[in-house]
């Protein structure tokens, strides 16, 4: 979301308890298909206020994934869980 802040990664933080997982990934899309406005920050300055969330909150089970910003164009959780899967085939993704 643009901007982030405290709130989204108190959701994830949430998330993580309520679950019980062992990490959260925060994914910012390079451009949403469902949205449609445009990004109004830069990847970089979102990527940013998610880092300077994170070390605010101070939950080591939360993590920035840049890898949505990095492929560009429309950004699909399909294809983000794919490649998830092939680098980490041990993990289970909720």
């Amino acid at each position: 979301l643009d901007p982030v802040h405290l709130g989204h990664v108190g959701v994830a933080s949430a998330v993580a308890d309520a679950l019980a997982l062992d990490e959260v990934r925060l994914l910012p899309a390079a451009q949403a298909p469902l949205r449609d406005s445009g990004v109004r920050a830069s990847a970089e300055h979102r990527a940013a206020m998610i880092r300077l969330a994170l070390e605010e909150l101070g939950d080591a089970r939360l993590a920035l994934d840049e890898r949505e910003l990095r492929r560009g164009g429309m950004s699909y959780t399909a294809e983000t869980l794919r490649e998830l899967a092939a680098e980490r085939p041990a993990d289970a993704f909720t």
